[in-house]
């Protein structure tokens, strides 16, 4: 992700895409939200099976990280802190 908002940044938008692309093949949110964007401004750096590849990928990459270890860990902490002294 960071790799494509450097490149971005640096004006480099059709590399950016290429490394968004790759971590929100990874399932990171904030990669899908920006390839989204990039797809919805229509410069034509990131098409539309562009765009659903990685919505797919994504979904699947997710998915393949679920597990009930997991959702219990997300619940909240399972300790409390405790003052002492």
């Amino acid at each position: 992700h960071n790799l494509g908002c450097i490149e971005g940044n640096n004006g480099r938008r059709k590399r950016a895409a290429k490394h968004l692309l790759i971590s929100a093949s990874l399932g990171d949110d904030l990669s899908l939200k920006l390839i989204r964007e990039e797809y919805a401004t229509g410069r034509g750096h990131v098409s539309k099976e562009d765009f659903a590849s990685a919505l797919r990928a994504h979904q699947a990459a997710v998915a393949a990280m679920k597990s009930p270890q997991r959702d219990e860990a997300a619940g909240g902490p399972t300790w409390a802190w405790v003052r002492t002294g």
